[in-house]
């Protein structure tokens, strides 16, 4: 959270990589619509995986979609939805030292959403 986020590990790659994303943490969590980055030659396959797959993702989430990102709103939207999950965060580390005992450990994510604590024994 405090700074930006590595470069994709496919951008090293990317005609022999996938890249996976969703706007279910970014936008909301009801759509659950991502999307896929793939070397062109891959699409039809990936197009006939997909269709034998589901039943097709509803037309107007994508459509949501599509305008928030051409009118320029999911851009300026990140930043401030990338401060309220810090602000979790620095909560969630918060209620964590005031609230778990004596030898508990964890390390706070540098942006990610879950933390991994490690119990004392017994």
């Amino acid at each position: 959270f405090d700074q930006p986020p590595p470069a994709a590990l496919s951008s090293l790659w990317p005609e022999g990589s996938l890249y996976l994303g969703s706007f279910s943490k970014v936008l909301t969590p009801g759509f659950r619509l991502g999307y896929l980055i793939a070397p062109p030659e891959l699409y039809p396959k990936l197009l006939q995986a997909k269709q034998a797959a589901d039943l097709h993702t509803p037309g107007f989430n994508q459509r949501v979609v599509h305008e928030v990102i051409r009118d320029g709103f999911l851009e300026a939207h990140i930043p401030s939805i990338r401060a309220r999950y810090k602000a979790n965060r620095d909560a969630m580390a918060t209620a964590l030292r005031s609230h778990l005992p004596a030898g508990c450990e964890w390390q706070a994510p540098e942006g990610g959403m879950f933390f991994w604590i490690r119990l004392p024994v017994g």
